[in-house]
């Protein structure tokens, strides 16, 4: 028995042998490629799923921004002061405080005598800014008046630094005349809507920032960057144009 498997290839054509030897060759092969590799492969998709996060989008989601890279936008005007960015200087700042002077505006707090006016426009503020606006003591309550004909061109109730606003253009849309601080707004006012000198659209109070004891007005005029622009205007001297 033990001759019986040499004895039959012997007897076998050498051709035969060959092509035989071959196929059995292979075969054993291929077997201990087929095993070893596939292992190896197996391993390794392992890794590569556990190290790779599918891309949100792909799942039909937006990605969610890191919170540290949100942009946060600024408010429209800082009520506290400006830098002094855009400042007309010279002649023709004094142009555009004598063109307000002829429209002979109104006081913007009921019942204030322009000679109790300080002007503190160029009041240092934090941040290298200066005041750029007027401040007006009144008892908590008074009236804001609108100084001249216009519109609302924003209302803006989110208690931030300048607390209850109201831009108003004027006629042109060329100036902007800012109301902050306020303790609230008339009743019906709202943007978009048109208003004549002398009508209330709030009442003076302490919102946003202002000293809890110190009611007063937050009155600013600017010279817009662009017609109906209500926001980032050249700062006018309240003062000058009041007293």
């Amino acid at each position: 028995m033990r001759r019986f498997v040499p004895d039959i290839l012997n007897a076998l054509p050498p051709a035969l042998l060959a092509v035989i030897g071959f196929a059995a060759g292979g075969a054993a092969v291929a077997l201990v490629v087929g095993l070893l590799p596939r292992q190896g492969a197996g391993l390794e998709m392992r890794q590569i799923r556990l190290s790779v996060r599918p891309d949100s989008s792909s799942l039909g989601r937006p990605a969610v921004p890191d919170p540290a890279r949100r942009t946060v936008l600024p408010a429209p005007t800082d009520t506290l002061g400006s830098p002094g960015a855009d400042l007309i200087e010279g002649d023709s700042l004094a142009v555009l405080v004598e063109a307000l002077r002829e429209r002979d505006l109104e006081m913007p707090v009921d019942d204030v005598d322009p000679e109790d006016l300080r002007d503190d426009f160029h009041d240092p503020r934090s941040g290298s800014r200066t005041h750029a606006a007027l401040d007006i003591l009144a008892p908590r309550g008074t009236p804001v008046i609108a100084v001249d004909d216009g519109t609302i061109a924003s209302l803006d109730p989110s208690q931030g630094g300048g607390g209850i606003v109201v831009y108003q253009f004027d006629t042109s849309g060329e100036f902007v005349y800012y109301y902050a601080h306020l303790e609230g707004f008339a009743e019906g006012l709202a943007e978009g809507r048109t208003v004549e000198k002398g009508d209330v659209l709030g009442f003076v109070g302490t919102s946003g920032n202002a000293p809890p004891g110190t009611p007063h007005l937050h009155f600013a005029i600017t010279k817009t960057r662009a017609p109906f622009l209500h926001y980032g205007g050249t700062p006018i001297n309240p003062f000058e144009v009041l007293h």
